[in-house]
This record gives C-alpha cells, structure tokens and sequence, in this order.
C-alpha cells in the first residue's frame, strides 16, 4: 500500500498540476496580447519621430529657399548695373544656390521645377505681406 501512496499523486498535487498548466496557457496568451500592444505603441512612437523627422526636412528646404533668394537678390544689387541680369537671371542664381545646399546639405534631391514653384511661393508670400504692411500704415 505505501507503494501505491508513493507512485499516486494526491489529489491536491493532481488539481495544482493541472491548475500551473491552465495558467501557462493563460500566461502565454497574456504575453502575446501584451506583446500585440507594446508592438503597436512602439509603430506609433516611430510614425510620430517619422512625422518630426519630415516636419524638419521641410523647415530646412525652407530656409535654403529662403537663403537661396536673398542670395540671388543680393548677387543682383551687386550686378545693378549689368542690364542682362534680370529676374530669369536672378531665378538662375536662386537655383543653383539652392540645388547646391541641398546637395551640400545632403537632403533628399528635388527637381528643378519643385525649387522654382517653392520659390515663387516664397516671393508671393512675401509680396502678400508687404502689401498687408502698406494697408496696415495707410489705416
């Protein structure tokens, strides 16, 4: 009989057994939900560093655009007196400067059409602000 009790769990052994492997299963699913969400968070911390990370690119497209004006602007005052350099020529400077620092700058290439477009966006806002500055001292 001893042989029997030492060979036979118990019936409190049996239950706890069969309990730590409904557990296990339990735990495991657990862990993979958890994993599913921490996956999740992750992706969205990334997309968001994603998004700053592009938000900078175009601040910086911008201030090369607005550098490469000013350049060409000051390259013409310099040239006042050259009655060949006009505003194609002035185009030309503000174009080359700025393919030249994005390229030194080692920011993804844009077409020469883009830069000419952001260009004229970039006079015409400021001609719109000149001109809100003239109303606003005529008032």
């Amino acid at each position: 009989m001893e042989f029997l009790f030492l060979v036979a769990d118990s019936w409190w052994q049996v239950l706890l057994g069969s309990l730590a492997e409904v557990g296990l299963v339990f735990l495991s699913a657990l862990l993979t939900v958890l994993g599913g969400f921490a996956i999740k968070w992750i992706a969205k911390k990334v997309k968001i560093t994603d998004e700053s990370q592009k938000q900078m690119i175009q601040e910086a497209y911008d201030k090369i655009v607005d550098m490469g004006i000013s350049y060409a602007e000051q390259n013409a005052h310099k040239l006042k007196d050259n009655p060949k350099h006009g505003s194609a020529e002035k185009l030309n400077d503000a174009l080359g400067f700025i393919q030249k620092m994005i390229e030194d700058q080692k920011l993804p290439e844009k077409t020469a059409d883009w830069v000419e477009k952001k260009i004229e966006s970039k006079l015409g806002e400021s001609k719109v602000k000149a001109e809100e500055i003239k109303d606003l001292e005529k008032k």
